[in-house]
């Protein structure tokens, strides 16, 4: 059994973490709880009500939120204590992967000894970095059943995306994240409102070459001045992240900083996503891929 004790990040990052783990679970069969998963569990039929089918997963342990937060914190602050990856304490493991977030490096979930002691005892797992890459491809149209929005968000989201494409014949979603991006990284990927707007340009110029009409469906953490990206066709409406991200996701091409809601829009739609690595990267088609995994 793996229990899931940290959140890592906010939507995007927390949906990608509990990904790799269903996939990880769905192929070797260990149960897997993630009461970490809470205040985003009422977003999908599947993490509301439990319904993941005949596999052993769940967001939930015990009949209390609180007892579950209560436990996993606990566990996860152990984690920081006992920085070794395996620490047993009687039947109770705990492992994290600290070191590896540290180093920007992957922990393997197909890692021989971590699915020994997940089929065999009850290991609470603490860190960011865990990953599946092959079983994620694997289950990737199980998981995107999984995290398929409730039928009141989709209903939105359809609207939303049906008024852009009754503009034109190209969507392209634009992902401005400014906000925490401030100071995050050094503030690498903290670019101005122009390069986002001298991307679009380049974009529409390359799709009017074909012919095309672009309409650009810009989502941002932080609000934008009605009129600044002038003479396109932009549909900007700040909403709740979830609907952005699927919003996003029923686009024809993304772009947008590194980000794993970025990542996550392309994965879940299999659009094509341009992410700027940098703030003068141009523009060329070639350089669109689908995210298959993290």
């Amino acid at each position: 059994m793996v229990i899931i004790t940290n959140k890592s990040g906010r939507l995007g990052n927390r949906l990608f973490h509990f990904a790799n783990f269903i996939a990880s679970s769905m192929a070797h069969g260990y149960r897997l709880i993630n009461p970490c998963f809470d205040e985003y569990a009422s977003l999908f039929d599947a993490t509301e009500m439990n319904l993941f089918g005949s596999y052993p997963i769940s967001i939930r342990w015990t009949p209390s939120w609180f007892t579950d937060r209560l436990i996993a914190r606990t566990f996860d602050t152990f984690s920081y204590i006992f920085p070794s990856r395996f620490y047993p304490i009687g039947t109770i493991v705990l492992h994290n992967i600290h070191q590896f977030d540290r180093e920007g490096r992957d922990f393997n979930l197909n890692d021989p000894g971590f699915l020994s002691i997940a089929s065999s005892q009850m290991v609470f797992v603490s860190g960011w970095r865990y990953r599946d890459p092959v079983n994620f491809s694997k289950y990737a149209d199980k998981i995107k059943t999984f995290f398929t929005p409730k039928e009141p968000l989709q209903q939105k989201i359809s609207s939303r995306i049906s008024i852009c494409r009754e503009q034109g014949d190209v969507l392209i979603g634009i992902h401005i994240r400014r906000e925490d991006y401030r100071s995050f990284y050094k503030g690498a990927w903290y670019y101005s409102l122009e390069v986002y707007l001298q991307k679009m340009i380049s974009f529409k110029n390359l799709m009017e070459e074909q012919g095309k009409k672009c309409v650009f469906l810009v989502c941002s953490s932080e609000p934008i001045e009605s009129g600044y990206f002038k003479d396109m066709i932009v549909h900007y409406q700040r909403d709740i992240p979830v609907i952005d991200l699927y919003t996003l996701a029923g686009c024809d091409y993304l772009i947008g900083p590194p980000s794993t809601f970025s990542l996550w829009a392309s994965f879940y739609g299999a659009v094509p996503l341009m992410m700027l690595h940098t703030d003068d990267i141009p523009v060329e088609l070639y350089r669109f891929a689908v995210c298959t995994s993290l």
